[in-house]
């Protein structure tokens, strides 16, 4: 109840910040551009450099950072990009880059984005001897992959930028317009990071309703939703290690006494965040990596309320085109289903997984069948497009994480039964 409060204050509190309501159309670009502004203004351009300086001497590698005195000295060598080759916000002296910064507040990173444009920067010959130094700057600081984008970015958190501001914003008073600017920016930052933290004390993975209109209110729903989901995978995989169900390689999963690979996942989409658990029933391990061919899968979904479970394989367009019109919400769904697709293993070797017992203390409702397609495989010249399959419970408003996370344990241990 007391963290309750505390949101509700922070919600109301936001709602009066100027530069709250400014960023409300693009959150990220908005904090990519008030830190360009400290670094273009004379007057704030030394407060910029501080920050920047405060970022660096976070680096487990020894940086550079004489540039930052010519920076001051000789601001016309510089030239300070947004959006550049999809970064947020780039450092160039000379036309060549010395800092790129990626800004998360919205979204978590993952490393197959971040390393990227990673790759993208590498690549360029004319910058294959520049000493560039490459900034993360999130708001959630304990994400899947930390470990991985960690060597070779440097991940600042929004907490450390708002106290870097904190001391810096000290030598701003005498322009008392651009002291006000900074120290609201400063003061709404904080306050992001008070409701992150309180919100990060919820044992349910559903947000409750109070929480869900503050936070809609304030346009960050998507963000606890996204973090909700962070806490629900690290615990899994946390979880999985300790009781030993399956190997962790880099980026999959050996699933025990198969043959068989799984990979975990997390995002958003559909207004919501997604867990998905993902088996792939084709045992050649390149299919998965380069995705040249069509495969087949099941899937642990966990988006918005749904817990589903799902079964993805290549259909004939036509084919399709045929179910899509007969297909019934009824008993005899699977079935149509089956009689359809003519790919082995059908549909028929996972009908009992797919239509899964209720768990009341877990899901609730009745069991609800749905079907997607998608145009991943056309264009090929081969008719041919994927199809969804899924049935789905809804997850109990109460469900704590902790139960979640067995629940899905077992959910795991039943798919490897079947393919062994």
């Amino acid at each position: 109840m007391a963290n309750n409060c505390i949101l509700m204050d922070n919600f109301e509190h936001l709602k009066k910040s100027p530069l709250f309501n400014f960023s409300l159309g693009s959150k990220e670009l908005f904090h990519s551009n008030f830190l360009a502004w400290l670094g273009e203004n004379d007057s704030t351009r030394t407060i910029f450099v501080g920050i920047i300086k405060d970022f660096l001497s976070k680096s487990k590698k020894k940086i550079d950072v004489s540039w930052l005195e010519d920076f001051i000295k000789n601001p016309t060598q510089f030239d300070i990009n947004r959006e550049f080759m999809h970064f947020d916000l780039c450092i160039k002296r000379n036309n060549k880059p010395v800092l790129i910064l990626e800004n998360k507040v919205k979204s978590l990173p993952y490393f197959e984005q971040i390393d990227k444009y990673h790759k993208k920067v590498i690549e360029k010959k004319a910058w294959k001897d520049c000493n560039i130094s490459y900034v993360l700057l999130t708001l959630i600081d304990d994400f899947i992959d930390r470990e991985r984008i960690e060597k070779e970015w440097i991940i600042v958190s929004y907490k450390e930028l708002a106290d870097s501001l904190n001391i810096l914003n000290l030598g701003c008073q005498n322009n008392v317009y651009q002291h006000f600017i900074i120290d609201d920016y400063r003061y709404f930052v904080n306050t992001l990071i008070s409701i992150k933290d309180n919100w990060t004390f919820s044992d349910t993975l559903l947000l409750d309703e109070n929480n869900v209109k503050g936070l809609n209110g304030l346009r960050i729903l998507d963000l606890a939703q996204k973090l909700q989901i962070n806490r629900l995978y690290l615990e899994l995989v946390n979880k999985i290690t300790n009781v030993g169900i399956a190997i962790k390689s880099e980026s999959f999963w050996n699933l025990k006494n198969t043959k068989h690979k799984m990979k975990i996942g997390i995002g958003y989409s559909n207004k919501s965040a997604l867990l998905d658990i993902v088996v792939f029933l084709d045992k050649d391990i390149n299919k998965i990596e380069d995705k040249k061919d069509n495969i087949n899968t099941l899937h642990i979904q966990l988006q918005g309320s749904q817990y589903r479970h799902a079964y993805e394989f290549e259909i004939d367009q036509k084919q399709y085109d045929i179910l899509a019109k007969s297909i019934a919400r009824s008993k005899a769904y699977t079935e149509k289903v089956a009689a359809i697709s003519k790919k082995e293993p059908t549909i028929n070797n996972y009908s009992e997984w797919l239509g899964q017992s209720l768990n009341d203390q877990i899901l609730t409702g009745t069991l609800k069948p749905s079907l997607n397609s998608y145009n991943s495989y056309k264009g090929k010249g081969n008719g041919k497009c994927s199809l969804f399959i899924y049935q789905y419970y809804e997850i109990n408003q109460k469900a704590k994480i902790y139960d979640i996370v067995n629940y899905l344990i077992d959910d795991i241990c039943q798919i490897i039964t079947i393919l062994q």
